[in-house]
């Protein structure tokens, strides 16, 4: 017998702290900690197991945040280190000393000439991806938290959507929206020695251009699935596709109605063939890329679900999901509580068998109690006692 497994959550908490629209969310690996950046200036950190504001930090003087992930160079401690970027091209790393303290600036660069559109984490060689202006860069960042600039990509006159490490950081995945394309660089590594008598060696590491592939539809956003297999774009036009790599024609389309021309962000859940997207229409819509199929659809509220992030680890699965419209700013976290299991063969329910009084039984016995006392009580003794010798010479007696 088949089961298929559909997950179902429900919302755990809904934070609201934020004044304007929301640019990113960020789980960490554990799914206990959330980063979230707006127009307002703020960079929140939120505790999403008991749904409670941790810290609050402002950059207003850099704009808006537009960018964060969360920079785990201890593997001992997932949420020590996070990174984000602003509008102005600002980009910040922030550290937590003690597991109780607050974060606090380990470094700030100016990373980029406009707004840093978006940020990646290599876990392998603790490198961080960031782009901005059509340019996208590799920093190295060390255990005190503090950026150095290792490459420059060659600049386009497009936007990148996405950055994403691939093939255990030596490849680097960047989207551009207005040319569709999809473009790969890879880390090339050259040793040479410099002195025989001392042996010292030095390592030159660059990154060159291995391939390039133009997609049908402009690229709103993208982003690898759990098995670093498939590359998943949300495009501008109908839904989203997903893609081998290097991508070629569309290996499933999802297809959902888009009214607003707006880039939604989409993730895919690691450890499960689940991708989630955003939607202009509330709602927050679930796709299996293995199956084809939509899995659920979460209705977050009213107008643009721009903004989403999942995670899943050990077993727990954690969405998250924020709004971009002025009216109504809002972060949900989605739980997983339970896995339906349908059964291609439904076998009926067991007969439920009851030995309790009814209500109406009950109350037809209390009225003969009543009538019975009143008789009684009306009736003089003598008039009792030959009713009662009377129904004794009636009762049938057994011999043994």
């Amino acid at each position: 017998m088949n089961n298929s497994y559909i997950p179902a959550f429900e919302c755990r908490h809904t934070l609201v702290k934020h004044t304007k629209p929301l640019n990113t969310l960020k789980l960490n690996k554990d799914a206990t900690m959330l980063l979230s950046g707006a127009d307002d200036g703020l960079l929140l950190v939120w505790n999403i197991l008991h749904g409670s504001l941790e810290q609050t930090i402002s950059v207003t003087f850099n704009g808006p945040v537009s960018a964060a992930v969360w920079t785990p160079i201890s593997p001992n401690r997932p949420s020590t280190t996070f990174a984000f970027g602003c509008a102005d091209g600002t980009m910040f790393a922030y550290h937590q000393t003690q597991e109780d303290e607050p974060y606090h600036t380990t470094c700030l660069v100016p990373a980029h000439d406009g707004r840093v559109e978006t940020l990646a984490f290599d876990t392998h060689h603790h490198r961080i991806a960031s782009a901005g202006s059509g340019c996208a860069k590799v920093w190295q960042l060390d255990m005190e938290g503090h950026f150095k600039l290792i490459h420059t990509l060659d600049s386009d006159p497009y936007i990148i959507r996405n950055v994403s490490f691939h093939e255990r950081g030596s490849n680097l995945l960047i989207c551009y929206l207005e040319s569709h394309q999809v473009y790969a660089s890879v880390q090339h590594h050259l040793s040479c020695v410099l002195t025989r008598l001392a042996r010292l060696c030095m390592k030159i590491e660059n990154w060159v251009k291995e391939w390039c592939h133009s997609l049908p539809m402009r690229i709103g956003h993208a982003t690898i699935s759990g098995d670093s297999g498939t590359l998943i774009v949300s495009n501008l036009v109908d839904g989203v596709d997903t893609y081998a790599i290097p991508p070629q024609e569309p290996l499933r389309s999802f297809r959902h109605p888009i009214n607003s021309n707006v880039p939604l962000l989409v993730s895919a859940v690691m450890d499960s063939s689940l991708i989630v997207v955003g939607s202009d229409d509330g709602c927050l819509r679930i796709y299996d890329h293995h199956t084809g199929q939509l899995s659920m659809s979460l209705p977050h509220g009213k107008g643009l679900v721009q903004i989403v992030n999942a995670i899943s680890d050990n077993g727990k699965s954690i969405l998250v999901t924020g709004t971009s419209d002025t009216d109504d700013i809002a972060i949900k976290i989605w739980a997983l509580i339970k896995e339906i299991a349908e059964d291609t063969q439904k076998t009926s329910p067991p007969p439920v068998y009851s030995t309790g009084l009814s209500f109406w039984q009950i109350v037809c016995i209390i009225l003969v109690c009543c009538g019975v006392q009143a008789i009684l009580l009306n009736l003089p003794f003598d008039r009792i006692s030959d009713l009662i010798q009377n129904c004794l010479k009636l009762t049938p007696h057994f011999h043994h």
